[in-house]
């Protein structure tokens, strides 16, 4: 069979940019959790959302270090995890609240493998945390050879950007000496080669919408534009928060100043 010049160049170009889109797209691999005591806790809804303080647990850099990495600004990271939580029905307080749901901690920040070579083999120093990071205790009821576990694997050893969210009990850390009772959590990472923080960081938040105070059971994957992130996201409520007197360096998560 027969083409035209003109019907190979249109093809070429089509997978040209085909090729080009996905470039500008990265997968998330989500995982979330909810403990015992999170489970006890009935799910907001857009009749009844629940209310939030929010603190910044800030940013982190863990395992083999890069030169030149540039965080998004922290009001922006700011921004985009309240419209998160926002569309997942987690509402900021305001002077008319009445009580607290959940004290929510987020941090962000890139976490990479430390790889050495030794005698033909690689060895990760810090594995337990990257498996940690992408599939968290799902990995142990992974079956070896099976996709999942192969892409989680491959995962582990790649640079990773990440965000985390955690919820904690208010009544346990007010009223039990600040006891960080945690009630669920989930971490969003992407392969960090080819693109940086600022371009990455909403493709995160988009992807946490539907796992924010839910279980993913095994870990997610989550095709995100690094452009326009699929996931809609609800602009933030017209509403002034109030933050009751507490020191943000005292809550879970929350980096300590030497």
């Amino acid at each position: 069979m027969r083409f035209s010049v003109h019907f190979i160049t249109v093809l070429l170009f089509c997978g040209a940019s085909t090729v080009a889109a996905r470039e500008r797209s990265r997968d998330v691999i989500v995982y979330s959790y909810v403990t015992e005591a999170g489970k006890k806790m009935i799910p907001p809804t857009a009749d009844h959302p629940a209310s939030c303080l929010l603190v910044a647990g800030g940013y982190r850099e863990e395992g083999e270090l890069v030169a030149g990495e540039k965080p998004p600004p922290a009001d922006k990271v700011d921004q985009l995890v309240r419209q998160a939580l926002a569309a997942a029905n987690y509402r900021g307080l305001t002077k008319d609240s009445k009580e607290i749901d959940y004290i929510i901690v987020y941090h962000w920040g890139y976490m990479n493998p430390e790889m050495v070579e030794n005698g033909g083999n690689t060895i990760i120093f810090n594995q337990a945390n990257m498996l940690a990071l992408v599939a968290g205790a799902s990995f142990d009821r992974m079956n070896p050879g099976f996709s999942d576990y192969n892409d989680t694997i491959q995962a582990m050893e790649e640079d990773r950007y990440f965000l985390v969210i955690s919820a904690y009990s208010p009544g346990a850390y007010f009223k039990h000496n600040r006891q960080k009772k945690l009630l669920w959590r989930a971490q969003m990472s992407l392969h960090s080669l080819g693109t940086d923080q600022t371009e990455s960081f909403p493709a995160l938040v988009s992807a946490s919408v539907p796992y924010l105070g839910r279980e993913s059971h095994f870990p997610a994957w989550v095709n995100e534009s690094l452009e326009h992130p699929s996931q809609v996201i609800l602009g933030a409520p017209e509403v002034k928060e109030y933050i009751p007197s507490i020191r943000a360096e005292d809550l879970p998560g929350a980096v300590r100043k030497n």
